[in-house]
């Protein structure tokens, strides 16, 4: 074989070669490529069954939470709670001519929707603060929809409310309102809503100031409980005052919120002091006045007048409650004796036995009444002999 016949066999061996190296790594790419292509379709299948668990798992614990904030599954019970809530919400509102209606109901898979609808007659102070206390109940509810409308020669609005809440499956338990609730809402507290929203309230005119109309110069007796009732008149007749002191006040001197005026001075002297009153509306608008009151000596104590009757209707008189009836609190009497119920509101007076007296302000377990130029206080449950100042026990 000559040198270039061997030439020629070693490339022709050379080429077989590189062709069998060639087809067998072609095969074993071609494997390579769809195992691998299966390993991928197998993670991929791998990763669909881990997202549909964690998605399950999500849904779960949705659910669980959804189940801590709705009402329950049971049809009567749920309508019953929430109807009895709207009811309560309304009243606290100081909503008036008040008519709430279920509406049809429906079940959608594992919740059942309650539909309400609301009427009454409001401002629209009251009707901001039912939606703020709406919203602060932490259950699956929601308002779908609200009208109002302006009354005429009035403040108050015509309201027309829908609103609509959710009951789950496997709920049982009736939801406390009282534990679940919002301490506050997204952009603050109630006053921060009626700042905001009263500001605006383009359904009736703007706020006029209250004017404090009290003599502003008074005596008081060193050693000696003085008070006074402070008064003001707003042109805005349903607007609700209340009073607070202003710079200069002498230590001990209060004035409740209702505007009763009390101190025990324990010096001589003059002093002066403001006193502020401001009206419920948002913006609030205020009047000022100074006050003058002159310490002066005790005067001599008076002699001790005859004794009374043993029997005295006043210790069988009992303060039994004190509510809010329409714009005015009354305080309620219960005269055993004649078997009488009297209502009696700041202002007026009264005598029962040997007791003559002056209803002064009326708070929420307690009054105030003026004896004998005297205030004293009153709680619930307490027979009117008791209101007496220590003469004339």
């Amino acid at each position: 074989m000559s040198k270039r016949e061997k030439v020629l066999v070693g490339v022709v061996g050379m080429l077989v070669v590189l062709g069998v190296l060639y087809f067998g790594y072609s095969r074993y790419a071609s494997a390579y490529d769809q195992r691998a292509k299966q390993l991928e379709s197998l993670k991929q299948q791998i990763d669909r069954e881990e997202f549909t668990e964690i998605q399950a798992i999500f849904a779960a614990q949705r659910l669980a939470i959804y189940q801590e904030h709705c009402l329950p599954e049971d049809y009567r019970t749920a309508q019953s709670v929430y109807s009895n809530w709207l009811h309560e919400k309304v009243g606290e509102a100081g909503f008036e001519d008040v008519v709430i209606k279920p509406l049809s109901g429906k079940k959608v898979g594992m919740h059942a929707e309650y539909a309400f609808s609301i009427r009454a007659k409001a401002p629209l102070a009251r009707v901001t603060q039912f939606c703020y206390e709406f919203y602060s109940f932490d259950v699956l509810h929601k308002i779908k929809s609200i009208v109002l409308r302006p009354m005429q020669d009035s403040e108050d609005l015509e309201v027309a409310l829908t609103v609509e809440a959710v009951g789950i499956k496997q709920v049982a338990d009736v939801v406390d309102p009282k534990k679940q609730r919002h301490e506050s809402l997204s952009h603050g507290k109630l006053a921060d809503y009626q700042k905001a929203i009263l500001a605006r309230d383009f359904f009736r005119p703007g706020n006029k100031p209250p004017k404090l109309v009290s003599t502003t110069k008074h005596t008081a007796e060193m050693g000696k409980t003085f008070s006074y009732s402070v008064k003001a008149e707003d042109p805005d007749k349903k607007d609700k005052l209340s009073f607070q002191l202003g710079e200069g006040a002498p230590e001990g001197l209060q004035l409740s919120e209702r505007g009763t005026l009390s101190w025990k001075p324990g010096a001589l002297g003059e002093f002066k002091f403001n006193v502020m009153v401001h009206d419920d509306r948002q913006p609030t608008v205020m009047d000022t006045k100074e006050f003058t009151i002159a310490v002066i000596e005790p005067k001599p104590p008076e002699t001790k007048p005859e004794s009374k009757p043993s029997f005295d209707d006043a210790q069988h008189a009992f303060l039994t409650a004190t509510i809010i009836s329409g714009e005015q609190p009354e305080a309620w009497v219960s005269l055993r004796t004649k078997n009488k119920m009297l209502r009696l509101k700041p202002g007026e007076t009264f005598e029962i036995g040997q007791l003559k007296g002056k209803i002064v302000s009326v708070g929420d377990k307690n009054v105030e009444i003026e004896i004998g130029g005297e205030t004293v206080q009153l709680r619930i449950g307490q027979p009117l002999s008791e209101a007496r100042g220590s003469g004339d026990l």
